[in-house]
């Protein structure tokens, strides 16, 4: 009795020793533009690094913005977004913010602060609204920084109750674009419950077409195609 007392209790402490080691974590989330749950944002490759920079997973958000990453060992991970998706509008009205930020009149979000710091500087400056207002709005240069900024990530797996899962919602903005203009794009089409088809025959150069939907769920874009006849 004895004997066998002593070799459970062994195999005990061992899986309690090498558990740590090769438990398995999930993470869950989801990309939102200007961190608005009624925008996610489909297309982002979001790789998963260690802290040594070793790619531990690569993922492609699906049409909802959402990703997913399973069988990760515990440690710490951070994650890097990008997509070739078209970001958001830029305005007159997002230099108009950078500039009253600047009088000190306006506070910016985590998210709006990214957009606004165009050159990477890391401090929105006068620099950042000349670039917004004339490089860019007047002259078409592109952004220093690049098209689309993303929420940095940092996760910490410890050991934990088997099945369970982390989740880290990631916000996304385009560079410039302090409201939020963005348009979704490359959504699935099976999201939609019907697609219509109609010819109009118009008789002026001017003419008003009335254009309703019977979709009653959100619907966070759409896309109005107008073939002419050659």
């Amino acid at each position: 009795m004895k004997k066998t007392i002593f070799k459970t209790t062994l195999i005990l402490v061992c899986l309690a020793w090498i558990s740590p080691a090769f438990s398995q974590n999930q993470l869950v989330g989801t990309v939102n533009y200007h961190d608005d749950p009624g925008t996610p944002v489909p297309e982002v490759t979001i790789d998963l690094y260690d802290m040594s920079n070793t790619l531990m997973g690569s993922t492609i958000t699906n049409d909802y913005g959402e990703y997913e990453f399973d069988s990760i060992p515990n440690g710490s991970y951070y994650l890097v977004s990008a997509t070739s998706l078209a970001p958001g509008q830029v305005t007159l009205q997002d230099a108009f913010l950078i500039m009253i930020h600047l009088f000190g009149m306006y506070d910016f979000t985590e998210y709006e602060f990214a957009a606004a710091d165009v050159n990477g500087s890391g401090t929105i400056t006068w620099s950042d609204y000349f670039i917004v207002l004339i490089n860019y709005i007047l002259q078409g240069q592109p952004f220093p920084v690049g098209e689309w900024q993303f929420e940095n990530v940092q996760i910490e797996f410890n050991a934990r109750t088997i099945g369970s899962s982390d989740t880290a919602t990631v916000w996304a903005t385009g560079s410039g674009d302090l409201e939020g203009n963005w348009l979704p794009t490359g959504r699935s089409i099976s999201l939609v419950s019907s697609i219509k088809s109609e010819s109009v025959t118009l008789n002026n150069e001017i003419s008003k077409i009335p254009i309703t939907s019977s979709f009653n769920s959100l619907i966070s874009g759409f896309n109005l195609n107008i073939n002419y006849p050659s």
